[in-house]
């Protein structure tokens, strides 16, 4: 592993040598008597020379280093100044990504909102509003018609009851959500109707919808036409062989079992192995170094997959207390630290106009 140096005391070590200090962006390292940095918009080891903000840094903050290269190297007394590598802070994320915005169960939360979850009006008003994505919980009726719903049953939050698998789609779309009885129990169709009529970009996450469900998506056409703007969600990380025929992507979840355990680069490196290009979802706890400083974002994106942080819900152990909740503060340490592609929000009219 190489080794982290302050510049307070500056010495030039080997090439494994690399040097930083805290509120600087660039890394710094010495190859064959050249200064290299990266860091920022850097992405890979490049001539200081050649990248004027980083050495105008390097200069102003430490005029000693680039006139010290000669400086013995074996000297004992500085053994003791190469600091304990803090595995929140060695990797520092190279990504300058742009953060898209995901719609949690096609939730709205600007003007004309409804309070229902996987409601068409909110699902219209996404459409209308930009949001990149919008996820929205599958379910399939006895006759065969896929429907938009979340829970296991209808009793919470609507005047119906019972369980959406043991009725037909003329029961199912005339039940109305207690939070705005003005809204009922919408169709994917009635959902890709919109998509096709706005003409819109939205991909739409069908959230663990599984082989079987795909199946009768795809039977009857239901996505016929907007297969690109498809992407289905799954614990695993092997797709259903239906997702490549029908022309979808896939999204493996994080497992619920790594969570707390993604402390090292080879940690993340095992689980982006097997990960194919697409997305990928992920929640977490402060303990997750190697997801907080950046660093499965950026080797996701180095397999053309956008990974998706989840800024609702959350756990003691996961979404930890410094993260957990759906609001500027949380959005501001996910983009920092994490630098996702996407984050799943509650709020997608708030989260775009933070992000500006």
């Amino acid at each position: 592993m190489s080794k982290i140096l302050k510049f307070s005391q500056f010495i030039f070590e080997s090439e494994e040598a690399i040097y930083k200090t805290p509120g600087d962006p660039y890394q710094y390292k010495v190859v064959n008597g050249m200064w290299m940095t990266k860091g920022l918009s850097i992405v890979n080891w490049s001539s200081l020379e050649g990248n004027k903000k980083a050495k105008d840094i390097l200069d102003a903050r430490h005029p000693e280093a680039r006139t010290s290269q000669n400086a013995t190297v074996q000297a004992p007394e500085y053994q003791s100044e190469i600091v304990a590598v803090d595995p929140k802070t060695e990797y520092i994320s190279n990504s300058n990504t742009k953060t898209l915005i995901c719609a949690h169960a096609g939730k709205w939360d600007g003007a004309g909102a409804s309070k229902a979850e996987n409601c068409l009006k909110n699902i219209e008003l996404n459409i209308k509003g930009g949001t990149d994505m919008i996820e929205i919980d599958i379910q399939i009726t006895s006759d065969g018609v896929p429907v938009l719903f979340h829970d296991g049953t209808l009793d919470s939050k609507t005047n119906g009851s019972g369980k959406i698998q043991n009725m037909k789609w003329d029961q199912v779309k005339t039940i109305s959500y207690n939070s705005d009885p003005a809204q009922k129990i919408c169709s994917l169709q009635d959902v890709v109707g919109l998509i096709k009529g706005y003409r819109s970009k939205a991909i739409l996450q069908l959230d663990k919808c599984d082989a079987a469900e795909l199946a009768v998506i795809n039977k009857i056409g239901t996505i016929k036409g907007i297969e690109g703007q498809v992407v289905a969600k799954g614990t695993s990380f092997t797709p259903p062989s239906i997702v490549s025929s029908m022309g979808i992507k896939w999204m493996p979840i994080l497992p619920s079992s790594n969570v707390g355990k993604m402390t090292s680069k080879k940690a993340v490196d095992d689980v982006v192995s097997k990960v194919k290009p697409g997305f990928f979802e992920y929640q977490f706890s402060d303990s997750d170094s190697y997801i907080v400083n950046g660093y499965m974002s950026d080797a996701l994106r180095g397999k053309s997959v956008s990974p998706m942080v989840v800024a609702v819900g959350g756990t003691k152990d996961t979404n930890g207390a410094s993260y957990r909740g759906d609001s500027k503060n949380a959005w501001k340490k996910i983009i920092d630290g994490i630098k996702p592609s996407l984050i799943m929000t509650n709020r997608p009219s708030q989260l775009r106009s933070y992000l500006g």
